[in-house]
Order: structure tokens, then sequence, then C-alpha cells
């Protein structure tokens, strides 16, 4: 378990680092992303919301303990009308 991806279930990662989160969105090959205790802000947010719209793999993203705030809430609300696999 090193380089900050930590596998929890097959074909599920746990992003530790804001951009672990945005790599696992971008290579688009997991089913399942984690993303816990998160410092990340509202600008952070935005670059995840981003590569979520295109992400066809993922059908499961947790996220919890992170700081979204309104403006990143609403960027990952749009790019889940965009995405059709989660």
């Amino acid at each position: 378990m090193g380089g900050g991806e930590e596998t929890f279930s097959k074909g599920g990662s746990l992003a530790q680092t804001h951009h672990k989160l945005i790599e696992l969105l971008t290579e688009n090959i997991k089913e399942e992303i984690t993303a816990w205790n998160l410092p990340l802000g509202v600008k952070l947010w935005l670059p995840a919301a981003e590569a979520l719209k295109s992400n066809t793999q993922c059908k499961r993203l947790t996220i919890y303990e992170c700081d979204i705030g309104v403006e990143g809430a609403a960027a990952l609300a749009d790019a889940l009308m965009v995405n059709t696999t989660l």
C-alpha cells in the first residue's frame, strides 16, 4: 500500500490525496472510489467534478469528511447530470 492508494476491494480504491482522487477519476478503471477526510476546499473539487463527467467506470463514489463547500457540491451535482454510470 504505497503511492497514496490503498486497495480495499475488487475494483475499489481509497483516494488519500486530491491528486490521487483526480487520477482515479481520470484513469477511468475503478468501479468504486472513496475520498475520506480530504481538506480539499471548494476550488479543488472543481477538477474532480470535471473528471467525473467523463468517467464511465466508477459506479460508486463515496465522499465523507471532505470540505466540499457549496460551489464544490454544485459542481459535483452538475457532473452527475452528465455522468450516466453513477
